[in-house]
């Protein structure tokens, strides 16, 4: 498959082509984590990107709750921010062992969004299953580098225009 869709945002968002704010999706893992490291990253990302990108995140649904219609509301909401979003931004760590995230960034690769991985930190690198490398666009070692490249793509680009 090729990275077509993530040409396109880039130069929509970049030269004002059928120009749209961009949205993105925070995928990686939920169940067994704490609060602090379903939201952490998330948060970070959240505060980089501030009000210049539609940021869908799927922890506003309990991923531990029991109740059959929560999970279906979270299934719901997952399905229908990843068709609209232009690129998924996945957290590699713990990625292999979270059902629910191996099934967004399989929906997001079928679809052509881009995906960018990163490990948020260097220490938590591990060999990826073939399929998820398959599947990413991008992949960064670090959080900091993650963050550079969303200011460089996003921020920066918007300051310019705005000028």
């Amino acid at each position: 498959m090729t990275d077509t869709r993530f040409n396109d945002l880039i130069l929509k968002y970049h030269i004002g082509y059928d120009y749209k704010t961009p949205a993105v999706f925070l995928s990686g893992a939920m169940t067994g984590l704490t609060p602090e490291e379903q939201k952490g990253w998330r948060n970070r990302i959240i505060e980089i990107l501030g009000n210049d990108v539609v940021v869908y995140d799927p922890t506003c649904f309990d991923a531990e709750s029991q109740d059959n219609q929560v999970q279906e509301n979270g299934f719901n909401y997952d399905i229908s921010s990843i068709i609209n979003s232009d690129m998924v931004i996945l957290n590699l760590n713990k990625c292999m062992t979270s059902v629910g995230t191996c099934q967004e960034i399989m929906l997001a690769w079928l679809l052509g969004i881009p995906i960018v991985g990163f490990w948020e930190n260097k220490e938590d690198i591990v060999p990826l299953h073939p399929w998820i490398e398959k599947e990413l666009s991008l992949k960064f070692n670090n959080f900091e580098v993650l963050k550079f490249y969303l200011l460089k793509q996003f921020i920066f680009k918007q300051e310019k225009k705005d000028e």
